[in-house]
């Protein structure tokens, strides 16, 4: 139901199921279900421009990916994350964050898809 409500620009609602999303699957010891909620919160995080609480909710995420060895979760993570240090204006500790999801990535797929991936992530603002 947060997909649905985040499809539809209601990102209010959307983060509200996912946190109830998480509740329910930290009750039920579902790491797996948490790294997932965290992921789309910090999503909703970045859209929202609060580049600090998307970090650190991808942070969260990134950890439980870590200990699951989900290299997908990893990658997914580790992007958000990236992203959130830019929109931070940290650009040069987004580098490495924003490499690392790439190399992790391209473990799983194709170099090109991971390239593609890192230019559209962390773009500084250039003036016009």
């Amino acid at each position: 139901m947060g997909n649905v409500a985040r499809a539809l620009n209601d990102n209010e609602s959307a983060k509200q199921r996912y946190l109830t999303s998480f509740e329910l699957r930290e009750a039920f010891h579902d790491r797996e279900g948490m790294a997932v909620a965290l992921s789309h919160l910090g999503e909703i995080a970045l859209l929202e421009q609060d580049y600090r609480e998307a970090s650190k909710l991808f942070q969260q995420s990134l950890a439980f990916y870590e200990d699951l060895g989900d290299k997908g979760g990893l990658t997914r993570a580790l992007q958000g994350l990236g992203s959130a240090t830019c929109g931070l204006g940290e650009y040069q500790a987004a580098g490495p964050i924003l490499s690392s999801g790439t190399r992790n990535c391209c473990q799983r797929i194709d170099g090109f898809h991971d390239a593609r991936c890192a230019r559209r992530h962390c773009q500084p603002a250039t003036a016009n």
